[in-house]
């Protein structure tokens, strides 16, 4: 069954220069007041409202020594070449609207550490500077923030692994440090520090594997010679929280467990010999020029993100 062609595009459209010179003829009341209107000659308004009359097939103008008066096909057109030279007109306002819409979206991808544990201490403080910026934020492993950065998704990114940056502008905006996390009741809870090679001998509850914490973490510990394979793997920090309930550790940065740390709703001990500590990065695409609110939040970043104390 053939499918219906669809109607072509004329090749030869009414232009918006005839339209004008119609609607001013009408409003001026004669050719010569159009081409006043319109900063023409008369011969030009003449010419063009002869070509229109041409593309359509119809006389629309009667002109005599009194002026123009519209015919019966012309008091058809009139009112729609009125209404398309408005919407012409519009234009230039509605996408001078939508670019300074565009300048106040501030579109974020965050590693979870940073997304959960300073982004949004970030942007609130930022945000008393800027009330009408417009965040949004997508909270993804560092791998996947770098896929937003690369296919302009986003506009600015935080990472936290050991994923290349090399393409990208980057700035350094806090550093942490990942220490074995517990629940109050493991055998460990005593203890002060751990040495690498008792990690394996408890069950390790890992975060999934494109995850920054873990990548940084199972890193500094190949260089003791430990391999830690994981008992459970979870895919958020919270989900890593509760499940120590039920035995074994984890690693986790100390910006994610202050709070339970405090409450010793969790212990957190070093590894005995071995600093595992990194740092955060923003960054955006090298040779891509930010603008509106993306620029202003880096300069603020720039200015303002401050180190955390470590614990």
């Amino acid at each position: 069954m053939n499918e219906p062609r669809p109607a072509p595009i004329d090749s030869d459209p009414v232009a918006g220069s005839e339209l004008a010179a119609l609607v001013a003829s009408v409003q001026a009341g004669s050719v010569h007041g159009a081409a006043d209107l319109l900063n023409l000659t008369q011969s030009a308004v003449t010419k063009r409202l002869q070509r229109l009359e041409t593309r359509l097939g119809v006389q629309l103008l009667v002109r005599s020594a009194r002026g123009v008066l519209l015919t019966p096909a012309g008091t058809l057109v009139y009112p729609q070449a009125h209404a398309a030279l408005t919407a012409l007109a519009r234009i230039p306002a509605a996408v001078a609207d939508h670019l300074a819409a565009a300048t106040l979206e501030l579109d974020l991808a965050a590693s979870h550490t940073i997304g959960d544990a300073l982004l949004s201490g970030w942007l609130l403080s930022f945000g008393r500077d800027r009330p009408q910026v417009r965040p949004t934020i997508e909270i993804v492993n560092s791998p996947g923030v770098l896929q937003a950065l690369r296919v302009g998704r986003v506009s600015i990114g935080f990472v936290e692994g050991d994923d290349a940056i090399d393409d990208m502008t980057s700035l350094p905006v806090a550093t942490d440090e990942i220490l074995v996390t517990i629940a109050p009741s493991h055998r460990w809870s005593a203890r002060t520090s751990i040495a690498p090679s008792e990690l394996l001998s408890e069950p390790y509850i890992a975060r999934e594997s494109g995850s920054g914490t873990r990548a940084v973490a199972e890193s500094a510990l190949a260089g003791t010679g430990v391999a830690l394979t994981p008992s459970l793997q979870v895919d958020s920090a919270e989900a890593l929280k509760r499940a120590l309930s039920a035995g074994g550790f984890t690693l986790l940065s100390t910006l994610v467990t202050e709070q339970e740390t405090r409450a010793r709703t969790l212990l957190r001990l070093p590894v005995r010999g071995l600093a595992i500590t990194r740092t955060l990065w923003a960054c955006h695409p090298a040779g891509v020029t930010l603008n509106g609110a993306a620029a202003d939040f880096w300069t603020w970043l720039s200015n303002h993100a401050c180190l955390p104390t470590r614990s």
